[in-house]
């Protein structure tokens, strides 16, 4: 059992770094090249502005999905560790 959840960590983890590296990598592209047809920047081979958009959006989304199933992969661990840390908070007090 544990080597299944193991192997499906991996995956969502492998999922999100390549979705969120998609999102960033176009989410730049946006930040540091103009717009317009006029630049030249318009279409880069076979992409126009306008695909890479729908791809940034898209990536976006399935980075968000990732990031919330990661959370619920580790969603134990999470209340653990927040409850151990407010305990040794009161601890010290």
């Amino acid at each position: 059992m544990e080597l299944e959840k193991l192997k499906l960590n991996y995956i969502v983890n492998l999922l999100m770094f390549i979705s969120f590296l998609i999102s960033a990598i176009s989410g730049i592209f946006f930040l540091f090249l103009p717009d317009g047809r006029r630049s030249g920047w318009y279409q880069i081979g076979v992409w126009h502005r306008g695909d890479l958009n729908n791809l940034h959006t898209i990536f976006g989304i399935l980075t968000i999905l990732f990031v919330a199933i990661h959370l619920l992969l580790h969603l134990k661990w999470i209340i653990t560790t927040t409850k151990n840390f407010f305990q040794k908070e009161k601890a010290i007090k």
